[in-house]
């Protein structure tokens, strides 16, 4: 509860500076009463957008006693001081359903020369352990977005979070989180963005812990910022809990356009 989102900088990975918290959560009457997970564009107009998961388990944003994800947005001038807008929200709809609805991805596409949201999601019509899905949406303005069909929908998971997308050389990687039978990060290449996306022999960065790993690039070398869960009282055999230390992997290919990663 009360999850806020924290801004940490750093120039050179090693020396970070810590300046607290830039996007409060809302009160408890409010969407966002948790601010969750989500992501920052910078728009051709020069401000920064920020895209993000909004979540209130009371019984004034729940339907049928389940509380409902919303995307929410906030916007900045310079990327550390935000602004909610009131007026923004995005709520799941067909084909998509209410309650699986969080983690926007958005980045523009200079193609389509418009900008591209991905969405952890879940299709309706499908069983719990397959519905889980990375819906697509599109915009030209940051403003009105159109539903699309799924960017990927395997029908192998309960949920694919934290999704991520980018270019490396010939391949478009997509990048995903999943628990159904243990908590790591995933991804997918093809040749093209639109897909199809085909795994590979070992296709995650890390082993079971490397979480809700999302990537960027310096422009030269892209790195994988994830989380390795600590254990209940600081005891091997304690449980997982969720969250813990930030792990911090550089990216490169192989031959065969595969991804591995090193310290």
């Amino acid at each position: 509860n009360h999850t806020s989102w924290n801004l940490i900088t750093t120039k050179d990975g090693l020396n970070f500076n810590n300046l607290g918290t830039s996007l409060p959560h809302g009160s408890d009457q409010e969407k966002d009463k948790n601010a969750y997970t989500g992501s920052v564009v910078q728009a051709k107009n020069g401000l920064y957008y920020l895209f993000y998961t909004g979540h209130n388990q009371t019984e004034a944003f729940c339907e049928n006693n389940i509380p409902l994800q919303v995307i929410l947005r906030a916007v900045s001038k310079d990327g550390v001081s935000w602004e909610k807008d009131s007026d923004f929200s995005l709520y799941g709809k067909d084909p998509y359903q209410k309650f699986d609805w969080r983690d926007p991805f958005v980045f523009y596409h200079e193609k389509e020369k418009q900008y591209w949201m991905l969405v952890t999601a879940a299709l309706k019509g499908q069983t719990e352990r397959r519905a889980g899905c990375i819906a697509l949406l599109k915009s030209k303005d940051l403003e009105e977005w159109t539903y699309f069909d799924p960017l990927f929908a395997p029908k192998k998971y309960i949920t694919m979070e934290c999704s991520d997308l980018f270019k490396m050389g010939d391949w478009y990687y997509l990048v995903y989180s999943t628990f159904n039978e243990r908590f790591v990060t995933h991804y997918r290449k093809s040749k093209s963005i639109n897909g199809p996306y085909c795994s590979t022999p070992f296709d995650t960065f890390d082993a079971r812990g490397f979480y809700a790993a999302k990537t960027a690039s310096d422009g030269e070398k892209r790195y994988a910022f994830g989380w390795v869960p600590s254990k209940l009282g600081r005891n091997d055999f304690g449980p997982w809990e969720w969250g813990g230390t930030l792990v911090v992997h550089e990216i490169y290919q192989d031959d065969n356009g595969d991804l591995l990663t090193r310290m």
